[in-house]
């Protein structure tokens, strides 16, 4: 069986604090869909990207805007939640895998589509069953003992980053070429990762959080 592999990010913005019974369930709203998709050589052959009304919030807030570069104008006429979450269904096909970097998207994923829809559809089962968590891949690969930004990783693994941050187009392309990396297309995280292991280790302190802490600083 040829699996594609997937690749997506989310953006989301705060669900307002009017609506408590809401928040006590989901305190932010997806309202922008990115994914790339690879075929079994590792090549790009589609892109899927919409924005998502807010079905509890009527605003962008300030600091998403500032952050994602959404708009409440870019939302005001786009589809609901639901709607774009069965057409990023029906984009995926059969028989993917689907990546993302950290579990906030899943979790978040799941929890709107649980409130807002509340029956469940086998396609939505495949898509969760086939979850991968590439913070988490790229952090064991490494040795990494703490989470790493996607930003970082992409530093760290020598890539271009093709776009803007917080785009979650641009955030899924970035995702998917650091796949390709990590599967051994490319050099830098090999030779990262021979260096990591020829160090010495400090003691009390692991060389990912080490490299991380140089990372950042």
């Amino acid at each position: 069986m040829i699996m594609k592999k997937i690749f997506l990010d989310l953006e989301m913005n705060g669900v307002d604090r009017q609506y408590t019974e809401v928040r006590e369930v989901c305190t932010r709203e997806i309202i922008e869909f990115g994914a790339v998709k690879l075929d079994e050589n590792n090549v790009e052959i589609a892109h899927f990207q919409s924005y998502v009304k807010p079905a509890y919030n009527e605003e962008i807030e300030s600091r998403i805007t500032r952050l994602t570069g959404i708009t409440t104008e870019q939302v005001q006429n786009a589809d609901d939640f639901l709607e774009v979450f069965l057409q990023f269904l029906c984009w995926c096909g059969e028989d993917y895998e689907i990546f993302s970097w950290s579990g906030s998207d899943e979790s978040q994923l799941r929890k709107e589509y649980s409130f807002k829809a509340g029956e469940t559809l086998p396609e939505i089962e495949y898509m969760f069953a086939h979850w991968n968590d590439l913070q988490e891949q790229f952090g064991h690969l490494l040795g990494f003992s703490r989470p790493t930004a996607l930003s970082i990783a992409v530093r760290t693994a020598g890539i271009e980053y093709r776009g803007r941050m917080h785009n979650a187009l641009d955030d899924a392309v970035a995702t998917a070429d650091l796949y390709k990396e990590m599967s051994g297309r490319g050099t830098a995280i090999r030779k990262l990762k021979e260096d990591l292991h020829e160090a010495k280790k400090p003691i009390g302190v692991s060389l990912g959080d080490l490299f991380i802490n140089m990372q950042i600083a």
